[in-house]
């Protein structure tokens, strides 16, 4: 008979090997990858588990259950606005119907006893197991000689001898495994969750204190660009390079409820940032929103008789205006939706 586990699968290091050591014990692995509007999951993750794995990991996405997950962790937030807790209870919950589909036995991850100090402690991970319906159903390789025995050990699916007792937060025995195994391709542990970064915290506060859970869209704008508040009606996200731009430009496309519409205004024949503006425009705001395209552009080409160019684009329309003076930095500064005193390190309180 063969057996089937789903493994949750980030692309770092502990997750893939995790995986790994599993397929190792002839036990089919579908791999699993996570996605959540903050960051968490990629599509560059998605190619390098295949590569490693040699099986395309199903996705799994996180909606407006997760937000409101956020907006109201019932088990509390880490350093920052981490509910690393309601999390991982989220992400098991929402492997249910994929069981199912797939007939798994049960649930691999890569956390490593210790290693992480909001959810990888031993009755953290009791708590998380028990409030998801998943007791004796995660199987946690890496650190399963220091753990109860799960169903799968205990049926002999799997051989508890053969799986590691690792602890705390060295990654040197991981690093001895990924060659014994031939791993050489993982995500680095500095990257991760955006919940877990401070200087994130300013701009996931100004969402959940003006949108609602149901706007995605803006949820994932969240990662893009310089943000500014200038009313509670109107937020500015500024592009930071070209690249930001284009999907400033790919979010304008996406529909936008009545109550909060969106437009781009794009600098026309000048080097200046693209903007997207959430939320209605008048002739005040037009000017300010000018002001401070012209504060972060370069403006290496002469204005035309009437200032500087912008296209501007709303609900499928376009038209033209121009920018005429750049905003005073104390201006730009009093809008920006930032905490200009904290570190920009993650912490490390996410989970592989």
């Amino acid at each position: 008979m063969a057996y089937r586990m789903l493994a949750l699968v980030s692309g770092g290091l502990d997750s893939i090997l995790a995986a790994r050591v599993i397929q190792e014990q002839r036990v089919e692995v579908l791999p699993v990858h996570f996605l959540h509007p903050w960051g968490c999951g990629s599509q560059d993750a998605v190619r390098l588990i295949t590569r490693q794995l040699g099986v395309e990991p199903r996705i799994v996405e996180a909606g407006e259950d997760f937000i409101a997950a956020v907006r109201n962790p019932r088990f509390g937030r880490g350093r920052n606005f981490n509910p690393c807790v309601d999390c991982r209870v989220f992400m098991f919950r929402s492997l249910f119907p994929l069981m199912a589909e797939t007939g798994s036995e049960a649930i691999i991850t890569g956390e490593v006893l210790g290693q992480r100090p909001m959810s990888q402690l031993r009755k953290k991970m009791i708590l998380v197991d028990r409030e998801a319906g998943l007791e004796g159903r995660v199987l946690r390789p890496l650190s399963a000689q220091r753990l109860p025995p799960t169903v799968p050990e205990i049926a002999n699916i799997v051989d508890r001898q053969a799986l590691f007792g690792f602890t705390g937060r060295s990654r040197a025995p991981q690093r001895e495994l990924a060659r014994r195994l031939g791993v050489s391709e993982y995500h680095t542990p500095a990257g991760g969750c955006n919940l877990t970064n401070p200087s994130f915290m300013p701009k996931l506060r100004d969402f959940l204190a003006h949108y609602p859970d149901a706007a995605l869209t803006d949820a994932r704008a969240l990662n893009v660009g310089r943000h500014l508040r200038i009313s509670p009606d109107l937020k500015l996200i500024v592009a930071r390079n070209e690249s930001e731009g284009r999907e400033l430009e790919a979010l304008n496309n996406l529909s936008a409820p009545v109550e909060m519409p969106r437009s781009v205004y794009i600098p026309d024949g000048f080097d200046g940032p693209t903007v997207l503006v959430c939320g209605p425009v008048g002739a005040e705001e037009e000017e300010l929103i000018g002001g401070i395209i012209l504060r972060y552009s370069r403006r290496q080409n002469p204005p035309e008789p009437g200032g500087f160019p912008l296209r501007v684009v709303s609900s499928g329309h376009t038209c033209r205006v121009f920018a005429r003076n750049a905003s005073p930095p104390d201006v730009v500064r009093r809008f920006l939706i930032a905490d200009l005193t904290s570190s920009t390190r993650p912490c490390r309180d996410e989970v592989e």
